[in-house]
């Protein structure tokens, strides 16, 4: 999706007025993931999770870049009204080191951690590629998953 369509999706419609946004992001594209947080009615508040990626052999995956080579993607958290009181576990690290998959996918120790970290809560990932117990999902890459159906 080009960057204004994805500032456009009514996320709003789907999100409680006090909840915690995770949105993964690149370095290259670090600003227009902060413009996307705010088009979406967010507040940008920290790192939460450092994916440090390993190939299967366990060596450190090594990716592209444009000055360095890449190999961390980062997670960050932002908030809209008052999250506090959501947070039910302090103890969860920040750093995650996990093998990759498949092209642009993450890791599922991520989503057992946000789970860690905020209980069961309702939750919903956008542009997943698998269906998760205890998520909804939304994409066109989720088999009997329509790309627009949580939308409206």
């Amino acid at each position: 999706m080009e960057l204004e369509e994805l500032k456009n999706l009514p996320v709003h419609t789907i999100s409680e007025d006090n909840c915690i946004l995770f949105m993964w992001v690149t370095f290259p594209m670090l600003q227009e993931g902060l413009d996307v947080i705010k088009a979406w009615g967010f507040r940008y508040r920290t790192l939460g999770f450092s994916w440090i990626k390993k190939n299967s052999d366990s060596t450190t995956f090594i990716g592209t870049g444009y000055y360095t080579r890449a190999n961390c993607e980062v997670c960050l958290i932002s908030t809209k009204g008052t999250v506090a009181s959501l947070v039910k576990d302090h103890s969860i690290p920040s750093v995650v080191t996990t093998e990759t998959k498949d092209h642009s996918e993450k890791p599922h120790k991520v989503r057992e951690l946000i789970v860690k970290l905020l209980g069961d809560l309702p939750r919903i990932e956008l542009f997943a590629r698998h269906k998760i117990v205890g998520w909804d999902q939304w994409g066109n890459e989720v088999p009997d998953v329509k790309p627009l159906e949580l939308f409206g």
